[in-house]
């Protein structure tokens, strides 16, 4: 149907014009080398070259539409060993049917954006940072997560969930525990909690700021230093709860601090009892 020809007549010669239609389905691409530009060519002038990336995505846009999960994915050479681990603890499948009824591949095999979020290949990453005070002006941590958003998504979830202190208050002779972050908060940005999260957007970005349920504005600095002290001594005694025997190496790497700090730190709880150094040298080692 895109094909038209016709005879005509030019200077008393007869000439076949041959009509080419733009396709539906652009961008046309080479099977062997997929959506990319040694695979897609554009006519300019005389010849034939290799389209840019942002050509075979302008194709792609006009061709699929702007819901941006359902434009086929420019790299085509995708894996799922995290979203198939994902589906396996459910029980579930994930197999070719199963990606194409879920939006993973057109029913012409092709992988679309959803496939690439999800893919092992994923190009998108999630930042996470923890901050000093209100300023985010002193980083306690930061880190980058990458792979399937299913990974992400876990691995980001277990960083904030080690970070978040528990801090307890009394009320007569209750006891009441809060966490720095509700937990619902780290699956979706809270409210109602009186200090409400800031959302900002880019063009390619988005932020979430969650804000320290347990930060008073207006505390002397000291009082602030000493309850991020006692919070990193909080987060000792978990890690030493979960895995036994730790180093100073992992404690700076988990706190996101200085090797002089971890030691100072260290040396403070060993002699406040609160844990017992084993070994020396390289082989020094600690133990609730």
């Amino acid at each position: 149907m895109f094909l038209h020809y016709e005879t005509l007549n030019e200077d008393g010669k007869q000439i076949v014009a041959v009509d080419i239609q733009q396709g539906t389905e652009r961008p046309y691409y080479i099977a062997k080398k997929g959506l990319r530009p040694e695979g897609v060519y554009v006519r300019q002038g005389y010849s034939s070259v290799p389209a840019t990336n942002t050509a075979i995505c302008r194709m792609i846009k006009e061709t699929d539409g702007d819901h941006f999960e359902d434009m086929r994915s420019i790299n085509q050479e995708l894996t799922f060993e995290a979203a198939k681990k994902q589906f396996a603890q459910k029980d579930l499948p994930l197999g070719e049917a199963q990606m194409k009824t879920l939006g993973i591949m057109t029913h012409d095999g092709v992988y679309t954006n959803l496939g690439l979020l999800l893919s092992d290949q994923c190009v998108h990453t999630i930042k996470v940072a923890a901050f000093e005070g209100t300023t985010q002006s002193q980083f306690k941590d930061r880190k980058e997560f990458s792979g399937s958003l299913f990974q992400q998504m876990n691995e980001v979830y277990d960083y904030i969930d080690f970070r978040n202190q528990i801090h307890s208050s009394f009320q007569k002779l209750y006891r009441i525990d809060q966490r720095d972050y509700p937990e619902t908060a780290v699956r979706e940005a809270y409210a109602e909690t009186g200090k409400k999260p800031e959302i900002e957007t880019s063009e390619n970005v988005f932020k979430i700021i969650l804000p320290n349920l347990n930060v008073q504005t207006g505390t002397k600095k000291t009082d602030i230093n000493k309850s991020a002290e006692e919070g990193q001594e909080e987060m000792i005694i978990s890690l030493a709860k979960r895995q036994g025997a730790f180093t100073r190496k992992e404690v700076q790497e988990k706190l996101g601090i200085s090797q002089s700090t971890s030691g100072r730190l260290l040396k403070k709880m060993v002699g406040n009892g609160q844990i017992i150094q084993e070994g020396k040298g390289r082989n020094t080692h600690y133990r609730i």
